[in-house]
């Protein structure tokens, strides 16, 4: 039998990131690597679990590969934690290993959510005999994942899970049915604001996004001003969506919250808004040090800044008009998100995921990047299984920079070195 009782697995999924702190310094982050990689081989399955975790914590994704050989650790904790944070760096090369977890009894609830966060459609079938054969908490999250991967023809043995006792099968349900264009359950996902926890909140208000549900966005918009970082995020990611009114108007009210985590995200999301009309609202916030939980996209974790330090990111990428940070969108409704991820030697990284929000333009067998900073960029194409990095890329600040993305991707990384030229 599977060594957790129902809920835990949520423990797994979210709660380890919850103790994130400030970045380390350089010094300081090395040596807790470097600790973390030695705690690796401790005989103590506690040891070896929580070194996964730090290194997750850290972002170590250098050291993928020495984390991935612990896949068959004989110790079910640890084996959790490694495939957690496979999935949170989505390294995807790892996903058929992942799969065969999915009969481990003891995993196989985190590996169907890892299998989901890496959108692996070929283990659709394997990961929906959870349906039947998982408990609540696992039922739960394979329809999860089969939402992310857009599995629809499992829709029929999902609907069922709508009246299921436990919240967390229902909860995850309607999540998915969501995610697979499915709108008729406005009422279902509207009960789940009701619940007092915010992970069932969170999951009906994306749920209620993600189904365009004008209905109930004098509900959503109010939690963007939310305590809860999840919450706000998740609010303002659906209120875009649903487009409820006047965001930048109740963002910028929002700048004057006495909580500075609701502030620093107002800032946020009027960057997102691209509202420059609220400059100087929010060049006044400058020296406010006031520092709280936000949610990292990108990381799908939460992190401690300054409002300050948003007010600064703000300012700066609307002085550069450089683009703003990207809300997620309805999956399959458009081609791409494009991630900026700072400077590396002086060349913009970024990452390209095919399955979230378009930034991202099909034409003639090709992708068009739009709105980036000029400059050298390498780009790093995530598509299905395949990771296709182009270098030395060449951006020209209002111009389209197409990328010959429709070669065959086959599973792995594959690394074209040859300079592409700006549309003219």
């Amino acid at each position: 039998m599977p060594r957790y009782v129902a809920g835990s697995l949520f423990v797994a999924f979210l709660c380890s990131s919850v103790g994130a702190q400030d970045a380390p310094k350089p010094m300081e982050q090395a040596n807790q690597i470097k600790k973390a990689l030695a705690d690796l081989k401790s005989p103590k399955d506690v040891d070896r679990s929580q070194a996964v975790s730090q290194l997750r914590q850290l972002r170590a994704k250098e050291h993928t590969q020495t984390i991935a050989a612990l896949l068959s650790d004989t110790s079910f904790l640890v084996r959790r934690e490694v495939v957690y944070t496979l999935s949170k760096w989505r390294a995807n090369e790892y996903r058929k290993e992942i799969a065969a977890l999915l009969k481990d009894s003891d995993v196989r609830g985190t590996a169907a959510h890892a299998l989901g966060m890496m959108q692996a459609a070929e283990f659709a079938k394997e990961v929906a005999s959870l349906l039947k054969v998982g408990n609540a908490v696992e039922r739960g999250v394979a329809a999860w994942a089969l939402g992310k991967m857009q599995a629809k023809e499992y829709s029929n043995e999902i609907i069922p899970l709508l009246r299921e006792k436990e919240i967390s099968a229902r909860s995850y349900a309607v999540l998915s049915l969501a995610l697979m264009g499915m709108t008729e359950y406005h009422k279902e996902a509207g009960e789940l604001l009701n619940e007092k926890d915010f992970v069932y909140q969170m999951r009906g208000i994306e749920a209620l996004g993600h189904m365009k549900a004008k209905d109930y966005a004098d509900r959503i918009v109010p939690l963007v001003g939310d305590k809860n970082a999840y919450i706000r995020w998740h609010a303002f990611t659906a209120a875009v969506r649903i487009a409820a009114g006047d965001l930048a108007k109740h963002a910028a009210v929002l700048l004057n919250h006495k909580n500075p985590s609701v502030r620093a995200d107002a800032v946020r999301f009027l960057g997102m808004l691209g509202a420059k009309e609220h400059r100087d609202a929010v060049a006044a916030l400058s020296n406010d040090f006031g520092t709280g939980w936000l949610f990292d996209v990108e990381a799908d974790d939460t992190e401690i800044k300054s409002v300050s330090q948003v007010v600064k990111k703000v300012l700066g990428d609307w002085s550069a008009g450089r683009p703003p940070e990207k809300q997620a969108s309805t999956p399959g409704e458009l081609y791409g998100t494009v991630f900026e991820a700072g400077k590396r030697e002086g060349v913009w990284l970024v990452t390209v995921a095919y399955h979230e929000k378009a930034e991202l333009t099909e034409k003639d067998g090709s992708y068009c990047l739009k709105d980036l900073p000029a400059g050298i960029a390498e780009v790093h194409f995530v598509y299905g299984d395949s990771v296709v990095v182009y270098k030395n890329v060449k951006i020209a600040a209002g111009k389209r920079t197409r990328i010959n993305a429709s070669i065959k991707l086959e599973r792995g990384r594959a690394i074209v070195e040859d300079v592409i030229e700006p549309d003219k």
